[in-house]
């Protein structure tokens, strides 16, 4: 019973603690308010439109009917401010505030959110140490319920790490999305043990004969049991996993040095190392991981990964040279079964001043170490002729093709109109914000005549927004009329396909010749002949490929034409 007593007065006192049972009372209805407002200068690009934060006017609005509903504040000032609170002591309206809160011109702040005052740890904590010393004897939040007590002060410092934490993320989130989004998806559909390439151009999991499980199985046995390489490439090849290839699956050998590298690579977690950029693959489609992130850094360890693995990784996906897209992650080694990475060489004539750029080659290296072919350079030249030739004896022009193309040509307009509605709702959400906060923005000039020159901005700018969002709105809405006339009849067609060897010749951007390519062709693994010395290679040669659907099909059943015009 007396232990239960202390138990039960611990708690109470606890608690007390908790509350700030003794604190001083403060006369909240003497104190004078300074309404701080602040939004991070934003870039004008129509694409960044939706904003991460409130207006300045929004805000104001906010923290004033915050103040109506309780007669004891009084708000003495407005002072608006157009900086970042990422980094300590830039904010040079801010720090004159904590200046005048010290001699006693103003008692309190209220503002719309914690974030508005702090998103670094050295304000967040001097904000705190002003509470603790009476300096700051108040803090109001339209959004937040705050109590000038340890534990109110606690919850509102936790408030300040996530606001580092956000703005933390908001930087890498925003060189992310600087890359070009057809670039990463290449790479997304850069071949992976346990992933098949869909039609879409990404990995999904690839449940034939269980290849998915057997490679989780793997992560899992490293995790849960510390299974050696040796003893998880001894699993692998005792199951029976198999790659899939244009004349049907072939059983892949693993080592242990495969299977250590694989182990390494962050993808399987879903994160994509691309050059200097990292991509969180689930934000881009609805990726399905084999490891979650934390249980990759236990079998990782972090020091290691960061040091050594992850370099090892960002050279795996990092092109030779020159960034070139063409065919990236489609060239096979046919003696190692792994993708080869695609670069551009420059070649130049002379030296000094009269050095000159006479020639661009595409090549495909094989970066795997235990290959004979290591290091060893395919040029592009090779796979374009075979695609060529190949082309010329596959015209695709038959009448069941083109009804196959019309059918994959309504899919992808359905798909397409449907994104092209998504947008247009989004951007008349956009429209409704946009038009309450000028109508906002425009009442707030008429009630704080001193501050027009702020709020003479923020107008403009809305305006500037309204128009862009209704000129993307007719832009949108005019697309989905054009869609409907984007199929070709079959002449149209006969036109297109019947010369798109001519097409891919004359194609000068790599870009777009990728694009032609893939349409036709999902991989080709190619082979070298060495010179009788046995240290480069004499020529390479396309010994098998894999061709996209519907394409395998007609080929598969004969249902394409020659250039001959006979049926092959």
């Amino acid at each position: 019973m007396d232990d239960g007593n202390k138990a039960k007065d611990y708690i109470i006192q606890t608690i007390r603690d908790m509350i700030g049972e003794d604190q001083d009372e403060i006369a909240f209805s003497e104190l004078k308010y300074v309404l701080y407002a602040r939004k991070s200068t934003t870039g004008k690009n129509k694409k960044n439109r939706e904003r991460q934060e409130q207006s300045i006017p929004s805000q104001i609005k906010a923290c004033k009917e915050a103040a109506m509903r309780d007669p004891k504040i009084h708000i003495a000032k407005i002072i608006i401010e157009k900086r970042s609170a990422k980094e300590p002591g830039i904010r040079k309206k801010f720090n004159k505030i904590i200046d005048q809160i010290k001699v006693g011109t103003y008692d309190g702040i209220i503002t719309y959110a914690p974030d508005r005052l702090a998103r670094n740890m050295k304000e967040g904590g001097e904000i705190i140490d002003m509470l603790d010393r009476r300096e700051i004897k108040d803090l109001r939040f339209a959004t937040y319920s705050f109590e000038n007590t340890p534990m109110g002060k606690m919850l509102l410092g936790v408030s300040f790490v996530l606001s580092k934490q956000y703005s933390d993320h908001l930087s890498v989130v925003v060189k992310r999305g600087n890359k070009d989004a057809i670039e990463v998806a290449n790479f997304i559909g850069k071949f992976k043990h346990g992933y098949y390439k869909n039609k879409d151009g990404r990995l999904y999991p690839d449940m034939t004969n269980g290849n998915w499980e057997l490679i989780k199985n793997v992560f899992d046995m490293r995790l849960n049991d510390n299974a050696t390489g040796t003893e998880l490439a001894k699993y692998l090849n005792r199951n029976g996993y198999e790659i899939h290839r244009a004349d049907g699956r072939h059983k892949y050998i693993f080592t242990d040095k495969r299977v250590s590298e694989m182990l390494r690579d962050p993808f399987y977690a879903g994160i994509l190392v691309y050059g200097s950029q990292i991509i969180d693959l689930q934000e881009v489609y609805d990726f399905t991981p084999i490891i979650e992130p934390d249980d990759f850094l236990k079998i990782n360890k972090a020091d290691s990964f960061l040091n050594t693995n992850f370099r090892l990784a960002r050279k795996a996906l990092t092109p030779v040279g020159v960034s070139a897209n063409m065919m990236n992650g489609m060239i096979i080694c046919n003696d190692c079964k792994e993708p080869m990475s695609a670069g551009i060489m420059k070649k130049y004539q002379g030296s000094g001043d009269s050095k000159r750029l006479i020639e661009l080659r595409l090549l495909y290296r094989c970066d795997t170490e235990d290959c004979r072919f290591f290091n060893k350079s395919c040029r592009a030249k090779y796979v374009t002729d075979f695609i060529y030739d190949f082309l010329d004896k596959h015209k695709f022009t038959s009448r069941e093709e083109y009804e196959h193309y019309l059918e994959d040509m309504t899919e992808e307009v359905e798909r397409k109109t449907a994104d092209i509605t998504q947008e247009i709702r989004s951007l008349i959400r956009q429209r409704t914000e946009k038009d309450k906060d000028y109508k906002n923005t425009k009442a707030l000039l008429r009630e704080e005549p001193e501050e027009a020159k702020h709020f003479k901005d923020d107008l403009d700018e809305l305006k500037a927004d309204l128009k862009s969002i209704n000129d993307d709105i007719d832009t949108n809405e005019k697309l989905k009329v054009e869609l409907s006339d984007t199929k070709l009849n079959y002449e149209e067609y006969l036109e297109l396909f019947g010369k798109v060897t001519d097409l891919l010749k004359k194609t000068y951007y790599i870009d777009d010749k990728d694009a032609i390519i893939r349409k036709f062709y999902l991989n080709f693994t190619v082979q070298g002949e060495m010179q009788p010395s046995g240290k480069q290679v004499k020529q390479w040669s396309v010994v098998d490929y894999e061709l996209a659907e519907p394409f395998a099909t007609f080929v598969k059943t004969h249902n394409s034409l020659s250039g001959r015009g006979d049926r092959t």
